[in-house]
């Protein structure tokens, strides 16, 4: 992500490269949306054993077609607003809705790898997607003019998204020998039932997307141009905590399962925070003193105004390291309406300070706007973790049904046995 960025940065001039960052987030915000929510609904379920993992898939996919008009909306929305600052080749976007499409088909086939823990697999395909969009973009960017520099962009994240989904699906084929057919209720993956993840999703997606979009609507080109940068570097940084949540969720889903979950939940709370902690810190410091030069060198010197709102957003990892391990206590607990709760909280603090700030601080107020959000997220989700983490304890209303055996095993490559 980082060196595909550096590519687009050098070819594009900064007003081209915020709009490339526009169109790429209007087209994940898309498949947020679109996806409603089910993914994660089949990574809880798939993890418990409580839905075969192909089955579960099916079922996700199925579900696609009643929100198809939601993508197609927000598209059209993020784009024209877009189209209002710069004008857009309709090429361009007509080859990122394509990846948006694919973009959205393969999170459940992702998810159901990660719920069975087949995270090295998961990883693969991900990893297959950007090095093949990267390397497109690297060779392109040699033998064809930078007039095409959009349009190459567009078709490379294309072929990647869809690289990732046929690997996806190569990869979760070994886990159809497993599948239960008669054992599975499919009215367990229902867009109702996923109604509080979709919640979370969009807002998620939206806040940590939408950005982008608001600042070209309130600020000047020139600002947007400045936020643009920093608003992707953001995106890289997120990389940490989003893996911590990926694989907190689904083993979150087994030891609330188990005997004493209460205290297993708080132990792998704990470790995730730790581990993201001694990753996180070090290299934010380093980055925050070194922000202007590092931005110089890799960027140009045209995105020297970068710099500063790069510096503010970098604290969003940190936060988001301690916001994710407590959104996945709460999702393994059935706690949906609580994450949407948080995740709410953080969309309105954005929204506020966006529409407070952007218009006259620019692309430092926007990035203030940007990290406030995730600070609201963590006191509301560790508000809620901590109650549910005591009733669970306590036998509380909302204990779930007690266990005779200890947390199952997290398996390899073999079938989770209850």
């Amino acid at each position: 992500m980082l060196l595909l960025n550096l590519l687009a940065a050098r070819q594009l001039v900064p007003t081209e490269f915020g709009l490339y960052i526009g169109v790429l987030a209007t087209s994940l915000l898309g498949s947020a949306f679109w996806d409603a929510g089910v993914s994660t609904l089949v990574s809880v379920e798939v993890a418990k054993n409580s839905a075969p993992a192909m089955q579960a898939l099916g079922r996700a996919l199925t579900l696609r077609l009643p929100t198809l008009p939601i993508w197609a909306i927000v598209l059209a929305l993020g784009y024209a607003i877009l189209a209002r600052s710069l004008p857009v080749d309709a090429t361009v976007l007509i080859v990122f809705s394509a990846g948006s499409v694919l973009a959205s088909i393969q999170v459940p086939v992702l998810a159901a790898l990660r719920a069975r823990s087949a995270f090295r697999d998961a990883t693969l395909a991900s990893a297959a997607g950007r090095w093949t969009t990267t390397g497109l973009v690297a060779v392109a960017f040699v033998v064809t003019s930078a007039q095409e520099a959009l349009v190459i962009l567009a078709l490379a994240t294309a072929a990647g998204e869809a690289v990732t989904t046929g690997l996806g699906f190569v990869m979760l084929r070994p886990w159809a020998s497993y599948s239960r057919v008669g054992d599975w209720d499919p009215s367990r993956i229902t867009i109702r039932r996923a109604l509080p993840y979709a919640s979370n999703s969009v807002l998620s997606v939206a806040y940590n997307r939408l950005d982008v979009v608001i600042v070209a609507a309130l600020t000047s080109t020139n600002q947007f141009a400045a936020y643009a940068p920093a608003s992707r570097i953001q995106d890289a940084l997120y990389l940490l905590p989003g893996s911590l949540s990926l694989v907190a969720i689904p083993m979150m889903a087994r030891y609330a399962a188990g005997r004493d979950s209460a205290q297993h939940l708080a132990d792998l709370m704990r470790k995730l925070w730790i581990g993201g902690a001694v990753l996180g810190i070090p290299g934010s410091v380093v980055l925050f003193v070194l922000m202007p030069q590092v931005i110089s060198l890799l960027l140009g010197s045209s995105y020297a105004d970068s710099a500063t709102p790069t510096r503010i957003l970098m604290w969003s990892m940190l936060l988001s390291v301690l916001g994710a391990p407590l959104i996945g206590v709460l999702i393994a607990l059935d706690h949906g309406m609580d994450t949407t709760r948080a995740f709410a909280a953080a969309f309105c603090v954005s929204i506020l300070l966006h529409c407070s700030l952007d218009w006259w601080l620019g692309a430092v107020g926007a990035a203030v706007a940007s990290m406030s959000r995730d600070g609201a997220n963590v006191v509301v989700a560790a508000f809620y973790t901590r109650r549910a983490l005591r009733e669970i304890g306590t036998g509380g209303p909302d204990a779930p049904p007690a266990q005779t055996s200890a947390p199952p095993r997290v398996p390899g490559r073999e079938p989770i046995s209850r």
